[in-house]
């Protein structure tokens, strides 16, 4: 995790943004970390975000990206995975 903390930092650095660590938490096969990236943009700026998430198949990806995107929790049955197109 931490490579991935530190690849995150320097992209953050290239983008001019600021990088939280919110928390960090032991997971059942590694470690797993919540970040707040902030970009200081100008008013007027056409802002593009890009995400970039990886994992083992039936880690939960879709289902993450649905949830960030809908803001609704999932039920425990997929339905924020069912909005990821």
């Amino acid at each position: 995790m931490f490579h991935s903390l530190s690849t995150l930092c320097y992209m953050a650095s290239n983008l001019k943004a600021d990088i939280i660590i919110l928390r960090m938490r032991d997971g059942y096969e590694g470690k797993s970390a919540e970040v707040l990236v902030r970009s200081n943009h100008r008013e007027g700026i056409k802002l593009d975000i890009k995400i970039m998430l990886l994992g083992d198949k039936q880690s939960g990806k879709s289902t993450l990206i649905g949830v960030l995107t809908s803001g609704q929790l999932d039920d425990g049955s997929g339905s924020a995975r069912m909005i990821v197109h």
